[in-house]
């Protein structure tokens, strides 16, 4: 059987297969299926299996694993395609630990490898499983020939050759032909000549999903010159459900402006946060292309409303529904996770399930206790990324760096444009705080001039994060190694994107409270919220550039007290002359900005991957 990541490489191995002498199984239909399980809808199985280049490492050790196990597989040949999905130490790892593995519990089988690079005169396979001995030499340049082992055929492992199969559905393009005699040809005209490889219909005559982002690209190179993989509607609709819990922390907020709920709003957006995270992380791996993926992020996005359901009251009598919502997220998203990380997937699963259920505990009990059980929540979450990457690497023997690179492995389009659309729902639910805190007060001109600062409010938050960050954060992450990408994801879009989203959902509370008062002074809670709120989101997005090394940050870190003290303003003045200080100031920080630095460099190109 012969496993690769290009369909191209399939074809030449199975040239170089039956030239030499040895067989091609036909695949039963139970192991098709089983193959079928872990490709993409565009990819192909039959033999050769193509998992395509834009697959994580998962996805080769899951096809190996089956090829091992599978008693009727006797030889396998595995052809590598150099990609920055999965690089070659990856895949060398990967490889050298299953065999090893399956050796221990007695399965050997005759093994090769193929690498596939730029196309000189003739290229040799040599294979990774020590005493099988061997060599293979194409009969022309244009085929890729190398060493691969006989001993299949010497130790009575070969498959009786059968008649052709028809191809399956997933064989379009990848699968060699067969003539009668069982000689393995290319797809194309008789000539020999391979042809542009066909896409295979995915299941359920759904459309086929484009490679992902990367997939093809030699280490180094950059991922984001190409369009990447575009963020789904079925991930937007995800996105719509999460910032609902945005909503409703809120509404929340907005009934009791105290510091003890704004720290209560706090701990729950980061827990809920948290795992909004790992199924971001998730999709960009895993992406939801097929029927059994969009029904679990279905049930996960039906969990996640439980939890904003229950929000208002999860500290009192709704405590227990909010925590068994969460660990409905946390099963859900387990069971997702084994499609792209397999048995690695248990260092997630307990700690994130850990602090589910401490979240449902809490809700038995009132008070401290409440707030201990909910804390010891945050720190198991905050532990989770250690034991992923320490973890898994002792039980798997695997170096620090190749873990990480498998983590990081990402595609940074994606990923940026994920989390981009996250902030514009969220600034959303900041408009809609406009509508709310008008209510049913008369349309007089004092309140359209409100409205519409607290829109520009809005609009100069958005342009803080959107005209310059998005962009320059999708060219750090694209500069950066697969190594760094899993610490960089982790510190600029977990711990630098709470505080910009929990500082919209503040500046939301304190709009609702002052539009329908706005030459009033304001109460400290309303004018806090709404200061706070806008200061929050300034020390986030300063976080948020520093970690990614774009630069400048002087300014937005200055702003940061300036938006801080115009609380004194509402208390003490009005609630307009605070709304209008807080614009002037980001109108102010954001021209000085412009300014200054007009131009730059394309950022991150050196120093994302200077780390």
């Amino acid at each position: 059987m012969i496993i690769t990541g290009a369909g191209g490489s399939g074809v030449l191995l199975s040239d170089a297969v039956t030239d030499n002498g040895l067989s091609l199984m036909e695949i039963p239909p139970d192991l098709d299926a089983a193959f079928r399980e872990f490709l993409p809808p565009f990819g192909a199985a039959g033999n050769p299996v193509d998992i395509t280049g834009g697959e994580p490492s998962s996805t080769y050790e899951a096809t190996i694993r089956l090829g091992l196990q599978d008693p009727r597989v006797h030889a396998l040949v595995l052809g590598y395609w150099h990609t920055i999905v999965t690089p070659p130490m990856v895949f060398a790892e990967l490889t050298a630990r299953v065999v090893a593995e399956f050796r221990e519990h007695g399965v050997e089988k005759p093994g090769g490898e193929g690498r596939f690079r730029a196309p000189p005169a003739e290229r040799r396979v040599k294979c990774p499983l020590p005493g099988r001995k061997g060599r293979i030499r194409s009969p022309g340049p244009s085929v890729t020939g190398g060493h691969m082992s006989r001993a299949g055929n010497e130790a009575g492992y070969t498959p009786p050759a059968g008649p052709a199969r028809p191809a399956a559905p997933g064989d379009a393009g990848t699968a060699a032909r067969r003539t009668p005699t069982g000689t393995a040809r290319p797809p194309g005209d008789g000539s020999g000549i391979p042809r542009a490889r066909e896409a295979a219909p995915p299941p359920d005559g759904e459309p086929s999903a484009p490679p992902a982002h990367g997939a093809g690209h030699p280490a180094g190179a950059p991922v984001g010159d190409g369009a990447g993989r575009r963020v789904s509607t079925l991930e937007l609709f995800f996105d719509l459900v999460f910032v609902f819990t945005l909503t409703q922390l809120t509404v929340l907020l907005t009934a009791d402006l105290s510091f003890a709920t704004a720290a209560r709003v706090a701990l729950i957006f980061v827990v809920l946060f948290w795992m909004y995270g790992a199924y971001a992380y998730l999709t960009n791996q895993v992406p939801p292309d097929r029927p059994s993926r969009r029904i679990l992020l279905l049930l996960g996005m039906g969990a996640f409303l439980v939890c904003a359901l229950a929000v208002p009251r999860a500290f009192d009598d709704g405590g227990v529904v909010f925590g068994l919502g969460f660990l409905a997220v946390v099963l859900v998203h387990s069971a997702l996770y084994t499609r792209g990380h397999g048995r690695d997937v248990i260092w997630y699963a307990v700690p994130n399930s850990l602090a589910a259920l401490a979240v449902t505990a809490a809700g038995l009990f009132d008070g401290l206790r409440a707030d201990g059980l909910w804390l010891l929540a945050l720190v198991l979450q905050f532990v989770t990324p250690f034991f992923a990457e320490h973890g898994a690497r002792r039980r798997g023997g695997r170096d620090a760096a190749v873990l990480r690179a498998q983590l990081g492995a990402l595609d940074p389009a994606h990923f940026v444009e994920r989390h981009g659309l996250l902030l514009i729902v969220a600034f959303g639910e900041s408009v809609i705080a406009i509508g709310i805190g008008i209510g049913d007060r008369p349309l007089t001109a004092d309140l359209f001039a409100g409205a519409f600062l607290a829109l520009a409010l809005a609009g100069a938050l958005w342009w803080t994060y959107f005209v310059r960050d998005e962009h320059a954060a999708e060219a750090a992450f694209t500069a950066a190694p697969p190594d760094r990408r899993w610490r960089l994801a982790m510190n600029a879009y977990y711990y630098a994107f709470l505080p910009m989203l929990l500082g919209i959902a503040y500046c939301a509370a304190g709009v609702k409270k002052t539009l329908g008062h706005l030459t009033e002074q304001s109460g400290t809670g309303p004018a806090l919220a709404l200061a706070g709120g806008v200061a929050l989101f300034l020390a986030g997005d300063v976080a948020f550039r520093s970690v990614l090394r774009l630069g400048p940050v002087t300014f937005r870190a200055v702003a940061v007290p300036v938006a801080a003290a115009t609380a004194l303003l509402g208390v003490r003045l009005s609630a307009v002359a605070e709304l209008l200080a807080l614009v002037a100031v980001l109108v102010v920080m954001l021209g000085v900005e412009a300014r200054r630095s007009p131009a730059r460099r394309v950022p991150g190109a050196e120093a994302a991957s200077a780390g």
